[in-house]
């Protein structure tokens, strides 16, 4: 899984029958609900076929061992924005920053009012829906 929401995903099976190895991985990454990890099994020919239903459970079972034993790190996407606004609405987004629990990664107050902020990417559609009401720029993003 290479994306927060799943979007990309890539299974090998590496020699192995198609869909043998590499999809039963992928399937038991979807079922722990993980994203942004690498899964590698590698199997030693111990000198008996196992047939496609008998590598299709060792690699299904090598890799939920794996998980279940694993710390799992929940981490929350962020997206950073890069915003600019005027004074006047000055107000209006440092309440909506602290009403919405954003975080403040950088103030630039030189010559004009920019901010960087970290946004939980559940709350970032919102928050993009009311910045372009109100004409507050989005100079750049990221996933962080």
């Amino acid at each position: 899984m290479l994306h927060p929401d799943s979007s990309i995903t890539r299974a090998n099976d590496g020699g192995e029958p198609n869909s043998s190895a590499g999809k039963p991985i992928l399937n038991q990454l979807r079922k722990f609900e993980l994203t942004n990890v690498l899964v590698v099994v590698v199997r030693y020919f111990g000198g008996k076929k196992l047939g496609i239903p008998g590598l299709i459970r060792s690699y299904k079972n090598a890799t939920k061992d794996s998980l279940q034993r694993s710390i799992i790190i929940n981490k929350k996407i962020m997206e950073q924005y890069d915003i600019e606004f005027n004074q006047e609405e000055m107000s209006f987004v440092m309440s909506f920053i602290k009403n919405n629990n954003i975080e403040i990664y950088r103030n630039l107050y030189i010559s004009k009012n920019k901010l960087t902020i970290n946004v939980q990417k559940n709350k970032s559609i919102e928050m993009l829906r009311l910045f372009k009401e109100k004409k507050i720029k989005i100079l750049y993003k990221k996933i962080v």
